[in-house]
């Protein structure tokens, strides 16, 4: 019988035990399958640990997208901020200047009238 998976002094141990070759082979055997259900289990724990790991990283994805989304609607939103109050200044600007030109006319009509009213 070879020695797969088990050490020399394993092996050695196990044939003073059991003197009969069919003993021998069937404990052998036996090791194995407990062997096998060990490293069965060991997968299927890596499998579970993979999975919730794969769950988070989607899980997390959704956060980082939703988190990219809210920056470039911030950054939309404040060039439209930007966009307004350009269009305010340019408005406060022009109203200035016809104040200002209603200022003038209403002093020149003022000058006029007490030109007017002196004269006569």
């Amino acid at each position: 019988m070879p020695n797969i998976y088990l050490p020399e002094n394993h092996m050695m141990e196990l044939k003073k035990k059991y003197y009969n070759d069919d003993e021998f082979s069937k404990k052998l055997l036996e090791e194995r399958e407990q062997d096998i259900i060990g490293i069965s289990n060991d997968i299927n724990m890596v499998n579970t640990i993979f999975s919730d790991l794969g769950k988070l990283v989607v899980e997390q994805q959704e956060s980082i997208d939703d988190i990219e989304n809210n920056i470039n609607n911030s950054k939309t939103k404040t060039e439209d901020g930007v966009n307004q109050l350009e269009k305010a200044s340019n408005y406060q600007r022009s109203c200035n200047k016809c104040n200002l030109y209603i200022l003038f006319s209403m002093i020149i009509i003022l000058i006029v009238i007490i030109l007017v009213v002196t004269i006569h």
